[in-house]
């Protein structure tokens, strides 16, 4: 959904019934947006389609200006940042976001398709109170789950701020009617009994608003805390912590309120010094974030946390403490580590995969070379060497799937400058002769259309080399891809002989043309013929898929 779109909802009520009744209720009827900026349409549509069915709203942006209009706007429960984006990248955007008091605790996950050359712009980030960094594409468990994490605690802040708002009001209300009836008690002693049991129904009202904030924290599904002090310091004390602690870790409540810096007495030595830095550099800067470690039970099993936190300031804006909440992710640990390894295994299949049909196909292509030794007919040899031919353009597909890091899709500019060379090599001709030249785009192309392209290639190619130049003739051959938009431009030009002016490939008989034919329609693309001059074949198909200047 863009920012025209959005049609602004009315303010949701609710009242003490409502709230103490049933908290899931409430919580459900509280609006959630999420806001996901990315300078890329189709970035946006996967992440939408993934969120799509979840009891939230999705809000998109196209840019870092339009996603600040929209935060003056409404109330986000997180922002997914796309990092690199033109004119206002994530990072100015995130800064400029964190200035605004409106949105200063509003959580960001920044996306990221280069998460190896961004290692500055990810240090950054979390500097800027980046709470994650996701690497795309997101696997759409992991998407999910991160946002449900933080559409929860959004929900449970929010009934928190509701029961505040409530808890200022009654205050106020009891406040207006202690005056109303001291008023009153200047005037008449008769009204008296009525002001005192007045009062007594405020006072039960307020203990019920006590009791339900009282529910609330302890149905948070975490470690809901507050500490007062630096959290480097030995000097840091917990003043409050939720009763969920002890069942979850084992330890007392008194052993969290008595022991200093106890939450990070219990953090695992390897995530110790990079925890207490976190919170430490926060608390500096009085920036909310969130922070993962691994906390160790009091029966020693390891635990994975996120803390969410914020920092505590006074009158004068001196940070004085932290609160927050730490809820388990163990289960998100280790859902991500299993996709991890299925992919590694996935990548790993995969290439073996190549390799051994690369393989095969070297075996079949000797296997013809073998068989051809013992043919005498001209024709029936030049039938084999054709073949063997094609055969080599395909193995040479895998070939280089296999040695380049993409599985699923080939840089097509190597794989044309090897193809051409191999050709020329193959029919064994004198370089003297015939010249040839390649230029191409660089364009990552998918397994199915370098396979067709390369067949393209070979026959018109071979034509060009056997035909075009009789008789010692010498001459040039260029072979240039083109990429333009979501298209491909392949030209095979050579300033020979020319081809006959009956010349129709559709109607052809030989096997090479009729090969050309049926290729240009599975790859849906356009052949235009110029005969004047030479010959130049003119190959224009779309290729939605296409990444021009990317490998």
């Amino acid at each position: 959904m863009t920012s025209e779109e959005i049609v602004l909802e009315p303010t949701i009520e609710y009242n003490v019934i409502d709230l103490e009744d049933d908290l899931t209720v409430a919580e459900s009827r509280i609006p959630v947006k999420i806001l996901i900026v990315d300078d890329n349409h189709d970035n946006l549509n996967v992440m939408e389609t993934i969120l799509e069915n979840e009891p939230y709203q999705i809000v998109t942006a196209l840019s870092g200006r339009e996603a600040l209009k929209l935060i003056l706007k409404y109330d986000f429960a997180l922002i997914f940042m796309d990092v690199r984006m033109p004119i206002m990248d994530g990072l100015e955007t995130a800064r400029i976001i964190r200035e605004r008091q409106k949105s200063a605790h509003v959580p960001i996950m920044f996306l990221t398709a280069y998460a190896r050359e961004d290692a500055r712009q990810i240090i950054q980030g979390y500097s800027l109170g980046a709470v994650d960094y996701l690497v795309k594409p997101v696997a759409p468990e992991i998407l999910r789950s991160k946002a449900t994490a933080f559409v929860e605690l959004y929900r449970k802040n929010e009934i928190l701020r509701i029961q505040k708002q409530m808890l200022r009001t009654s205050r106020d209300e009891l406040e207006r009617r202690v005056k109303e009836r001291t008023a009153e008690l200047a005037r008449t002693n008769d009204e008296l009994g009525l002001a005192n049991s007045e009062l007594n129904v405020v006072l039960k009202a307020l203990e019920a608003q006590k009791k339900m904030i009282t529910n609330i924290v302890t149905n948070v599904p975490g470690v809901v805390w507050e500490a007062w002090g630096a959290p480097d310091e030995m000097s840091q004390r917990v003043d409050f912590v939720s009763d969920y602690a002890q069942p979850f870790l084992g330890y007392s409540i008194d052993e969290w309120l008595k022991t200093p810096n106890f939450w990070l007495q219990i953090v695992h030595p390897d995530d110790k010094k990079a925890a207490g830095d976190t919170m430490a550099t926060a608390y500096r800067n009085k920036k909310s974030g969130t922070s993962q470690f691994r906390w160790i039970t009091k029966e020693g099993k390891e635990i994975w946390v996120e803390a969410h936190f914020a920092v505590i300031v006074n009158d004068f804006e001196e940070p004085i403490g932290m609160s927050g909440v730490t809820m388990d992710i163990t289960d998100h640990k280790v859902a991500e580590k299993q996709i991890h390894d299925s992919l590694k295994e996935k990548d790993l299949l995969l290439k073996e995969i190549h390799h051994r049909v690369k393989n095969n196909l070297q075996i079949v292509s000797s296997i013809l070379s073998l068989q051809s030794n013992y043919i005498q007919e001209p024709h029936l040899l030049q039938i084999f060497h054709e073949s063997q031919s094609r055969i080599k353009s395909i193995a040479l597909v895998h070939e280089l799937l296999y040695e380049q890091g993409h599985l699923a899709r080939i840089e097509f500019k190597d794989y044309l400058e090897n193809l051409v060379e191999n050709i020329f090599r193959t029919i064994r001709t004198d370089p003297n002769q015939i010249e040839y030249i390649v230029q191409s785009d660089p364009a990552l192309m998918e397994l199915d259309s370098a396979i067709h392209c390369g067949l393209i290639v070979n026959e018109l190619l071979t034509n060009s080399i056997k035909y075009a130049f009789p008789e010692g003739r010498r001459g040039k051959i260029s072979v240039t891809l083109k990429v333009k938009d979501s298209f491909c431009i392949l030209i095979i030009e050579d300033n020979g002989i020319g081809l006959p002016v009956e010349l129709n490939v559709k109607t052809a008989t030989s096997m090479g043309l009729q090969l050309v034919d049926t290729l240009i329609n599975q790859i849906g693309a356009t052949l235009e013929i110029r005969k004047g001059g030479g010959a130049c074949f003119i190959l224009k198909f779309p290729h939605p898929n296409l990444k021009a200047g990317k490998s």
